[in-house]
């Protein structure tokens, strides 16, 4: 049975990794994006012998500018339509930030706010049948990473086919998109 593609920032270790296997192992073709190319590498052949599904992967550093562009000319230029985006991608800094490590702040907001923000624009404004912003049509909604354990499969009302993707930063723009029951921060 084949669900559509998962797009997974950080699929290849941690969390994004296990988001890779449950998405794999419920049918979902994956698209995994990362900037260890190694990783992704050993994590495509893996899941494929595993799954059986098509891991297409893209070695990248999401705290870039423009890297939500260079993702979707990606998608775009495999011909991939994404039903699903996981923004996972993340970094640990433990430290005080001052004018010493500015640039480690920096490639943080990057990483953790501006790209997955620009991939939540670019995929869901590609996913909505019209640009008229009718949010209860729109076929793709973001909860919070923070959010914790999201309904399986990914949440489809009858007849329309929104979707809860795990993201940071982007909200489920209208409450009444929400299933019973799930509750954004």
């Amino acid at each position: 049975m084949h669900c559509g593609t998962a797009l997974i920032t950080g699929g290849s270790s941690g969390i994004g990794l296990e988001y890779s296997r449950e998405f794999a192992s419920r049918g979902y073709d994956l698209a995994l994006v990362s900037n260890r190319a190694e990783d992704l590498e050993a994590v495509q052949e893996s899941l494929q012998k595993e799954f059986g599904c098509a891991v297409h992967i893209l070695d990248a550093d999401l705290s870039e500018a423009g890297c939500a562009e260079k993702i979707l000319a990606w998608c775009d230029s495999l011909g991939l339509q994404i039903e699903v985006l996981v923004n996972n991608a993340g970094m640990f800094f433990m430290d005080y930030l001052g004018p010493e490590n500015l640039g480690k702040a920096e490639t943080m907001l990057g990483l953790h706010v501006c790209t997955p923000t620009d991939l939540c624009v670019l995929f869901g404004t590609q996913a909505l049948p019209s640009q008229d912003w009718d949010y209860p049509q729109s076929p793709m909604a973001c909860a919070p990473r923070s959010q914790g354990a999201l309904p399986w499969p990914p949440y489809r009302q009858p007849g329309n086919n929104q979707r809860i993707s795990a993201g940071t930063g982007c909200p489920s723009p209208c409450p009444h998109d929400r299933p019973p029951g799930l509750k954004v921060d």
